[in-house]
């Protein structure tokens, strides 16, 4: 979604019409991604991986290769991508967590609420 948003508030800029400079820019949020990944900052790692989907298709909107849509929901431990609620929580109706380090973060995240229920996680757009 940032991405994207991104991408529109500059569209007068030529700024992501250069495929070579959308590379480049998910080559440097992949470096980073690793980092955020070895500090198990979990939550940093979803917002790269859903920030560079949307580089990725704005890269590629011109060509045969573009998806219809970027996917819209993300975990840890699924290798396919998710494009609907039912996919999503389909995952975690099997009694199973895909990624159990990823599990612990969020509850140490939501521990804080009075009703983590209510919780809806939200990344800032910055890292």
């Amino acid at each position: 979604m940032h991405a994207l948003d991104r991408a529109l508030q500059m569209q007068g800029s030529g700024e992501y019409s250069h495929p070579c400079y959308i590379g480049g820019k998910v080559r440097a949020y992949e470096t980073l991604k690793k980092e955020k990944r070895s500090a198990k900052r979990y939550e940093d790692v979803a917002y790269i991986e859903g920030y560079t989907n949307g580089m990725v298709f704005l890269a590629v909107a011109n060509t045969e290769d573009r998806p219809v849509r970027p996917p819209l929901y993300f975990t840890f431990g699924q290798k396919s991508d998710l494009y609907s609620l039912t996919s999503f929580l389909r995952l975690f109706s099997r009694g199973s967590v895909p990624h159990e380090a990823a599990r612990k973060r969020a509850q140490r995240l939501i521990s804080k609420f009075e009703d983590p229920r209510s919780v809806e996680f939200h990344h800032p757009p910055w890292l």
